[in-house]
């Protein structure tokens, strides 16, 4: 067996075909590498279109809350605070998110609406009259 690793034509052929083969695996590796690159660009682009859209998802949600506590509370014809406390807070996160519309209009009009219903703010002017005239 020695005798033909001591062939110079054999040292030759097994050289070539180790380089070869080096180069084969060196090659794959890269190959899998640049997959491996291309699928994690893919699923990054996916999850951020995933983000956004829910972003969008949410910020829909919020809208409708804002608009539905709007109409509510202009249809009671008051602005109890417990609401304008929930307004407040989401319309800042709603804004923070770069969202705005028309939020901002409804919520300078609820700002002008009473804290009390309509009845309960003529009992307590009652009571402030009474209370001035003792």
């Amino acid at each position: 067996m020695w005798h033909i690793l001591n062939n110079p034509h054999t040292l030759a052929v097994l050289s070539t075909l180790f380089g070869s083969l080096a180069t084969a695996i060196c090659s794959f590796l890269v190959y899998k590498a640049k997959k491996h690159d291309v699928l994690m660009t893919e699923m990054k682009k996916q999850n951020e279109t995933r983000i956004k859209s829910q972003e969008e998802l949410i910020a829909a949600v919020a809208r409708y809350v804002l608009i539905k506590n709007f109409q509510d509370c202009m249809e009671k014809g008051y602005y109890p605070i417990y609401e304008r406390d929930m307004y407040k807070n989401m319309y800042d996160h709603y804004t923070a998110c770069g969202y705005n519309h028309v939020m901002g209009d409804l919520s300078e009009k609820l700002q002008d609406l009473p804290y009390e219903p309509p009845h309960n703010r003529r009992k307590t002017d009652k009571k402030k009259e009474s209370e001035k005239n003792e």
